[in-house]
């Protein structure tokens, strides 16, 4: 007789026993499992993504954004799936958490400051922002902070603030850096603008949505300087002499009704203009954006360090953090040992101006470039600058935090770009990634000031519409309740 054949190998499959095979199996799993990751909760996804090989992967491209842009040179550890610490052996963030806790607890006139310093990261006013919002509406809205005199670059804008309506060719303008100031002076922000003689006018507008109490004006005093005219809500109110047998900060404050307002300053003669502080009575908290467009971390020697010592001192900071990479890991002068040298320089020079003030490094954020077939790769360069950063950043007795890492690690940001996380150009960051970084910063900060047990107060939590993907758990206010 003869023996019977078996179809499972030999002959086509038809209709529904094709569903019986082992390779139907297999490729059912498979596509069930990928469906999991897309309809499961993050915590879950996030968990099963980390445990997939980091050999890299094809993720599905972002509408419009090519394949190979998004081939993942690693997957993502930090980001979205757990928070990377505040490295802080010496205790450099304690200002800040002892001056936040006050805050919490709404004592009288309490008000944390904190003064944000970076690159084209946080221009435009980006993850400063959103770390604002998020910690005024918990501990209260102290103010906007200082705020450029005229926009010293052409997108330099900050949400809530207008300029303009002045005579903008009527000034100079300099900057740290592609400015024309030679001397270093140039105020809190590192920049400022110069009239040129005669009459100039430049203008500040606070929308509905920025109230202040108390503006400060910053000005330089200098020899053969002229005057300053301060008008508010179209009113004249002083007018500040801005000579001097030497160059020296020159500031005045000016009590307000708690309301938005209009700034306008008037330079008779020669004047240097830094900007304005937009403040509220406390409690409350201020986080100041001092974007340094186009700047490396090492270039802040280039500054008069008494001048910015003064500038620094006149602020009195809780914090102050600097957010320095997007430049330092394209081009930090070739030489890292001496890079690190200038970087500790410029940490020391602050670490003397405010010596009772928190000090928080920010390493660089992780970017991409292509590789020779087409896939892209964080380059080494970022841990590299990031490894120095965070060697002069602890031997100045600052804290460090590692944003490459909270980002998820070096190939994170194809996984970012994927997302809309970040743009195209591998560097910067959309409105959604920045809010995605501070958000991650937050949790860190929550996190450094749990561990410190600061006693409890009157802080509240984010609430569900909180910075980052869903809720923030953990907030500086379950520290503090």
């Amino acid at each position: 007789m003869p023996q019977p054949t078996d179809t499972s190998l030999t002959a086509p499959v038809e209709g529904p026993s094709v569903l019986r095979t082992r390779t139907a199996w297999t490729l059912l799993w498979f596509w069930v499992l990928v469906g999991a990751l897309v309809v499961i909760p993050s915590p879950l996804r996030q968990l099963l993504r980390r445990a997939a090989p980091a050999t890299g992967t094809i993720a599905t491209p972002a509408p419009g954004v090519p394949t190979e842009v998004v081939r993942l040179a690693g997957l993502p550890r930090g980001g979205t799936s757990g928070v990377v610490a505040i490295e802080d052996p010496h205790g450099g963030m304690a200002p800040f958490y002892r001056a936040l806790a006050r805050t919490a607890a709404k004592q009288r006139g309490a008000v944390t400051r904190v003064l944000h310093y970076g690159d084209s990261l946080i221009d435009q006013d980006l993850i400063t922002s959103d770390l604002r919002r998020s910690l005024q509406k918990r501990y209260g809205d102290a103010g906007h902070g200082f705020v450029l005199a005229a926009r010293a670059w052409r997108w330099y804008s900050h949400p809530g603030i207008v300029h303009g309506g002045g005579s903008e060719a009527a000034w100079d303008y300099f900057r740290l850096v592609g400015g024309r100031a030679r001397d270093g002076r140039l105020g809190l922000g590192c920049a400022a603008i110069e009239s040129r003689g005669g009459t100039a006018s430049t203008q500040v507008t606070a929308t509905e949505a920025v109230r202040a109490s108390a503006v400060e004006v910053h000005y330089l005093r200098a020899p053969a300087a002229g005057r300053l005219e301060v008008h508010v809500d179209g009113k004249h109110v002083v007018t500040l002499d801005a000579a001097s047998s030497r160059p020296a900060g020159g500031f005045h404050r000016l009590q307000l009704a708690d309301a938005p307002h209009r700034f306008r300053l008037v330079a008779l003669g020669r004047v240097r203009v830094f900007g304005i502080v937009l403040e509220r009575d406390g409690p409350g908290i201020t986080w100041e954006n001092l974007a340094l467009i186009s700047a490396r971390f090492h270039m802040l020697t280039l500054l008069d360090a008494a001048h910015w010592s003064e500038q620094l001192q006149q602020r009195r900071p809780d914090l102050v953090v600097l957010q320095f990479g997007a430049n330092d890991s394209i081009s930090y002068g070739g030489d890292l040992e001496r890079y690190g040298d200038r970087v500790l320089q410029a940490l020391r020079t602050l670490r003397r101006a405010t010596p009772r003030s928190a000090c928080l490094v920010i390493g660089p954020l992780d970017r991409a470039e292509r590789g020779p077939d087409g896939h892209l790769r964080s380059p080494a360069v970022v841990q590299r600058v990031a490894r120095k950063q965070r060697e002069v950043a602890l031997a100045a007795r600052c804290a460090f935090w590692d944003a490459q890492e909270a980002m998820g690690g070096p190939g994170a940001m194809a996984e970012w770009l994927r997302r809309g996380l970040a743009v195209r150009d591998l560097v910067h960051l959309s409105a959604r990634g920045s809010r995605e970084v501070a958000a991650l910063l937050e949790r860190a900060l929550d996190e450094g000031f749990r561990a410190r047990g600061v006693p409890r107060g009157a802080g509240s939590p984010p609430d569900e519409t909180g910075l980052g993907r869903g809720k923030l758990s953990g907030g500086l206010g379950d520290a503090v309740q």
